[in-house]
């Protein structure tokens, strides 16, 4: 629990934004009960609200942090255990004695600015069609229509493998697992990678070397998709694709030469392609179903029901399949 000096310092932070409760409560997408019991010192603000939080009250990451509660962070002791499978990750593959990750990422989180919100995913979508200017025969940029108005995304699919009607049966999803330890390991920017752990540091981040699943190789037919995945640390790729995203916070800047990390990991449609040779992360299929009691904040039972479909996509600002809940079916689509 937070002290009265800390609540009233929220407080104070958040009349000094010209906001009240309920201003407050609608900016950050919560009720108006969760806001006073942040302010009472019930509890404080989850740490994925922390940067939106901060940028509503005009903070800092660290003056926020004191204003809930927390010390800002100060040297690698502030770090904690949430990062410690990323810094082993990176010390070893970035052939650096254990412990130099850990450091390097408690000196660049005190001096860290903060992000910029990202560009919108329109603007993103044209950006990576510039920067992407190639072509690759049969394949072609999606675009969704609705109505009279049509989206333009920066998946990359074949017409061939749109509108497919594949049931997901066991006869049709030939998706399996391989053991085959062939595909590529990701190089390491260590600069994006330290950057990416210290803003992780600043807002309380965990990144969990947990499993996932990379798509290494695809054969899209009809009524058949079939393809081998293996299994990587989530750490390899938040360590190194998932950075590429971060590189379109600036749309202006999405062109070759410009961006150093896809220049890198992915500087053409052909590389985009070669999924053996690059870390090509999705999920599997899933369907999640959660109950919620009654509360009296919350109010009456409730209950949310997620149906996710496997992806193909790879790393980029638009989501590579769809899914239909009364008839399942898939998409397929490669994303840049």
């Amino acid at each position: 629990m937070v002290s009265v000096r800390r609540r009233k310092e929220l407080v104070s932070a958040r009349k000094a934004a010209g906001l009240t409760q309920e201003n407050l409560a609608e900016v950050m997408g919560v009720d108006r009960t969760t806001v006073i019991r942040w302010e009472a010192g019930d509890y404080a603000p989850l740490p994925y609200q922390w940067p939106k939080l901060a940028k509503v009250l005009g903070r800092t990451a660290d003056e926020l942090r004191e204003l809930i509660g927390l010390h800002p962070l100060n040297g690698t002791a502030e770090l904690g255990s949430a990062l410690e499978p990323a810094f082993g990750w990176l010390d070893r593959h970035a052939g650096w004695s254990p412990g130099t990750a850990r450091g390097r990422v408690a000196t660049a989180a005190s001096v860290k600015p903060h992000s910029d919100a990202p560009a919108g995913r329109s603007r993103v979508a044209a950006a990576l069609a510039n920067y992407y200017s190639d072509s690759v025969p049969g394949h072609v940029l999606y675009a969704a229509r609705c109505g009279q108005v049509e989206v333009a995304t920066s998946v990359l699919t074949r017409p061939d493998w749109l509108d497919l009607a594949c049931p997901l049966t066991a006869k049709n999803d030939r998706i399996v697992l391989s053991a085959d330890e062939n595909a590529a390991r990701e190089p390491v920017d260590e600069v994006g990678a330290v950057r990416r752990l210290a803003e992780a540091a600043a807002d309380d981040v965990r990144i969990a070397d947990v499993p996932l699943y990379r798509l290494t190789d695809v054969q899209i037919r009809p009524e058949m998709v079939s393809g081998d995945v293996q299994v990587v640390p989530f750490v390899e790729y938040a360590l190194t694709m998932d950075l590429l995203e971060r590189e379109l916070h600036d749309s202006r800047a999405v062109q070759p030469g410009r961006m150093p990390l896809r220049d890198r990991y992915l500087p053409d449609l052909q590389a985009v392609l070669d999924l053996p040779g690059r870390l090509c992360a999705g999920g599997v299929l899933a369907l999640t179903a959660i109950a919620r009691p009654a509360d009296p904040f919350r109010g009456e039972a409730d209950y949310l029901l997620l149906v996710q479909e496997r992806s193909l996509s790879g790393m980029a600002a638009e989501p590579a399949a769809t899914a239909s809940t009364s008839s399942p079916s898939r998409r397929s689509a490669v994303s840049a």
